[in-house]
């Protein structure tokens, strides 16, 4: 699979992540601002990846700004992980676990594309 696709797959799983947090949150009758948190990372994500796979020229800044939105979302889902784990209800604890892993996924997937396209250019200039 290319990684705008991947790009937008992990984009739909934060905002999935979201509506999760969300639900969760209005059934418990608490703020639901931070459980959207998820939702605009990939939200990013997502027009990342559809605006590479229709501006094909326009793909390589795309996907590194996909790569930073991932390290951000690492990072944003990180310190609180770090923090207050311990405190946190299951269900959040579900969802930013989750952007953590999706994040962090998605940054490695990232690496792996970005080195394997710089072997690719210097196999070709050889």
């Amino acid at each position: 699979m290319s990684m705008p696709k991947i790009t937008i797959a992990g984009g739909v799983v934060l905002v999935l992540l979201s509506i999760v947090g969300v639900t969760g949150a209005i059934q418990n009758n608490k703020s639901f601002g931070t459980a959207l948190i998820p939702f605009f990372f990939g939200d990013l994500l997502i027009v990342c990846g559809v605006l590479s796979l229709v501006k094909d020229n326009l793909r390589k800044h795309l996907m590194h700004a996909g790569a930073v939105v991932a390290l951000l979302t690492t990072l944003a889902a990180a310190v609180p992980l770090a923090i207050r784990a311990s405190a946190m209800s299951t269900l959040t604890f579900i969802c930013v676990g989750g952007m953590f892993l999706t994040g962090a996924i998605l940054l490695a997937l990232y690496v792996r594309s970005f080195i394997a396209a710089k072997k690719a250019r210097q196999a070709g200039l050889n």
